[in-house]
């Protein structure tokens, strides 16, 4: 099992109708598998090469003050409790770039495929009918805090749709020496849902 995993479940076909095959499985079910179009959903951090390094939760309650005017010169601010503003889920961490072993260029960097399965990731709709929240899932068994699976279900002729999930708002990649070895990442997931 890995150290974390940034995954995302499909949940519909080419054409946008309901496909329930990955929302059939259980998370352990899913990450185990090793059917390849899974796989390819999958983004795997493990001891030594990718790793998230940092996870940061950010929660923000949606209460409006209302500053109230008074004649006398008292101060008074009201409160509007108006739910929950938003969540955010911030992974940071680094790719180790693999090299090329064989060949002249042996020791040369190639192209990372997990850096492509994050581009993937982040150019899929990120929402759709079987998981109307997010498709986006994360999974870290030493912080199961931050651990969250979009649970849309599938049972007999009963369809339920997710009721939460994660999005990517945005990510970042970067590299600061002269012979790339490491790049380093932030990802910043968006919860969607009944929290």
């Amino acid at each position: 099992m890995a150290d974390a995993v940034l995954y995302y479940r499909e949940g519909v076909d080419g054409s946008g109708d309901p496909d329930w095959s990955d929302a059939d499985l259980t998370l352990t079910e899913f990450l185990a598998s090793s059917n390849s179009t899974i796989q390819s959903q999958r983004l795997e951090f493990t001891f030594s090469d990718n790793l998230v390094e940092a996870m940061q939760f950010a929660y923000r309650n949606n209460v409006i003050d209302i500053p109230v005017p008074i004649s006398d010169g008292t101060r008074k601010i009201n409160k509007q409790e108006n739910g929950l503003r938003e969540i955010k889920l911030i992974l940071k961490g680094r790719f180790r770039k693999p090299l090329d072993p064989s060949g002249s260029d042996a020791g040369t960097p190639i192209l990372d495929t997990d850096i492509a399965k994050l581009i993937a990731m982040s150019k899929k709709m990120q929402v759709n009918t079987v998981y109307p929240y997010g498709i986006i899932g994360f999974y870290s068994p030493n912080a199961p805090e931050f651990s969250l699976d979009p649970n849309a279900t599938k049972s007999g002729s009963t369809e339920t749709p997710a009721t939460k999930g994660y999005t990517i708002e945005s990510w970042d990649l970067g590299f600061m020496t002269p012979r790339v070895k490491n790049y380093d990442f932030s990802v910043t997931l968006s919860f969607g849902g009944t929290w």
